[in-house]
């Protein structure tokens, strides 16, 4: 739930000219966050045993939540009542709100949005189904012949990959909407390059450096779900944000499942005979959303260049 309220409340309060950016910041700041996790967690388990790890965690939680709690203000706060009414919190969970949610992607738009919402929908699930997902596999690929990494490699280019992602994605990002003046689908096109290239280059990794190269190349992969959440709010008024957010991020959160019943299988039934095969099938099934960001790419210039020509 949390990207859930973090992208809906950048939403409220960014417009087209910078939501992008700062979802791209976001974005970047949680690569670093996983990197520090992934630092001091082995750290401290190490130094101190397995229950400090998770104090500290408990910890932080505990400051972010009286964070937002008192000092992070809401444009509309939702009217809580001085006494506890069952009434009042369970309007939360009820159909309705998920009726709402189709509602808003199924609502008829102008030039063709409606069509751009499916497939930017569709592309979220397939983008995140191989990227995100993508740790669950790695771990496994490298672990196995030819590389035949330990556990403490793998912390080590998980460590060097989050910090270098997170430093340099943002800086990137904004370099390509404030110099280059790149559009959302543009970026997305980038993005996905930058994956199936990644990808391609993880199937056919036999040694470290080419691992390493490809994740190099793969470093704004993560960026497909930032550039279609930028268009699909930048294609809605401003109280169905929430809404597309809403649906967006339980596509993101669904996808992990997909990653553990494919490509987990396709890894079990190949690795003896070709580790990297379930790659060279992500960077086939990243195609779909490749399509997705080139279509809507073309088809909002010629809007563009339409309206302008009026």
């Amino acid at each position: 739930m949390f990207p859930m309220a973090l992208f809906a409340y950048i939403g409220d309060y960014t417009d087209n000219s910078n939501r992008t950016v700062i979802m791209g910041i976001a974005t970047g700041a949680q690569a670093i966050g996983t990197t520090l996790g992934l630092l001091s967690g082995g750290m401290l388990l190490q130094s101190y045993g397995f229950a400090v790890p998770f104090i500290l965690f408990c910890a932080l939680l505990a400051s972010a939540f009286f964070y937002v709690l008192f000092f992070v203000k809401d444009i509309a706060p939702f009217p809580l009542p001085l006494t506890f009414q069952w009434s009042t919190f369970k309007s939360l969970f009820v159909l309705s709100n998920l009726r709402d949610n189709l509602a808003t992607l199924r609502r008829k738009r102008e030039h063709n949005a409606r069509l751009h919402f499916a497939l930017l929908i569709v592309t979220v699930l397939i983008s995140a189904t191989v990227i995100d997902g993508e740790p669950q596999i790695f771990q496994l690929f490298v672990e196995f012949p030819p590389l035949n990494w330990n556990v403490q490699e793998f912390s080590n280019y998980a460590a060097v990959l989050g910090a270098v992602a997170g430093f340099f994605m943002p800086i990137l990002f904004l370099i390509f909407k404030r110099k280059f003046g790149m559009k959302d689908s543009t970026i997305g096109v980038v993005s996905v390059l930058s994956g199936i290239v990644c990808a391609y280059g993880f199937a056919i990794a036999t040694e470290a450096w080419m691992v390493f190269t490809a994740a190099a190349v793969g470093i704004l992969r993560t960026l497909h779900a930032v550039s279609a959440k930028s268009i699909l709010t930048g294609g809605v008024d401003k109280h169905e944000i929430g809404k597309i957010m809403a649906v967006t991020s339980s596509v993101q959160a669904f996808a992990p499942t997909l990653t553990g019943g494919v490509f987990l299988n396709i890894f079990g039934s190949s690795a003896s005979w070709w580790p990297g095969f379930c790659f060279a099938v992500a960077a086939y099934s990243l195609l779909f959303s490749l399509v997705t960001f080139c279509f809507i790419d073309v088809d909002r210039r010629k809007q563009q260049n339409k309206s302008s020509a009026a």
